[in-house]
């Protein structure tokens, strides 16, 4: 039998009122893993 590594799971997940509640809102739907974007992803610059 092969070592099974852990999957990390995460989302998109809201923001809303403050970019502190992230990591809250991640945790609240069972995400092991989340990403803060500092910035609008969809600006493309030359």
């Amino acid at each position: 039998m092969t070592d099974l590594k852990p999957y990390y799971v995460g989302a998109h997940v809201s923001a809303s009122g403050g970019v502190q509640n992230a990591p809250i809102n991640a945790n609240h739907i069972g995400a092991n893993a989340f990403a803060l974007f500092t910035k609008n992803q969809r600006i493309w610059l030359f």
